[in-house]
């Protein structure tokens, strides 16, 4: 088998329950899992205890600290989750983070790089305290169009997926005028007045 790619294009933020930035980014997509699974982007699991889940069910799945609703947990095997373009932000709601639990960043049919329980927290205990939930951003710099999900014993659990473009680029035009706007104010500024 071919070599696990590094994460060295992937820069995960971990953010802990509580703190300023825990939570989605703004502008994103959100999956919160309330109305089931999503059809876009498109979910597809192999292994089993994999679903949807509201509550713990010990030996089998942990409801990420806090969360009230309705989440997903792989269970113990693989989810895959295909989205129909390519993004740069992926976030997530990781309960009970395991040595175990991993992500797989795809472009295409390349790996671009395995993001791994013990690299958002060490060590990764699986604690289903304050301290084993967190909410992970991922900014993946060459893009992604799928994430493999993996365990490898019981379970994985996340809720409010997130997705999107970490950057929103201006269209050239755009830029470009408002670079004109801001010389212009700027010249203006500075030229001297007439009665």
């Amino acid at each position: 088998s071919s070599p696990r790619a590094t994460a060295a294009t992937i820069d995960p933020s971990v953010e802990a329950i509580g703190s300023a930035g825990f939570g989605p980014r703004a502008g994103t997509t959100v999956i919160d899992f309330e109305s089931g699974l999503p059809s876009d982007p498109l979910f597809a699991s192999a292994g089993s205890g994999f679903g949807l889940y509201t509550g713990s069910i010990p030996g089998l799945t942990a409801t990420p600290f806090g969360d009230a609703t309705r989440y997903f947990s792989v269970g113990k095997g693989t989810t895959t989750i295909s989205f129909g373009e390519d993004n740069s932000y992926l976030g997530l709601l990781w309960g009970s983070v395991d040595s175990y639990n991993s992500i797989d960043f795809y472009d295409g049919a390349d790996l671009v790089g395995t993001i791994t329980g013990n690299m958002i927290v060490s060590p990764a205990t699986g604690s289903q305290g304050i301290g084993g939930t967190f909410y992970v951003n991922f900014d993946v710099a060459s893009g992604f169009d799928k994430v493999v999900v993996v365990s490898t014993q019981f379970a994985f659990e996340f809720d409010d997926i997130a997705y999107g473009s970490s950057v929103v680029a201006l269209p050239e035009p755009t830029a470009a005028a408002l670079i004109g706007a801001g010389l212009l104010a700027a010249l203006g500024a500075t030229r001297p007045r007439r009665r």
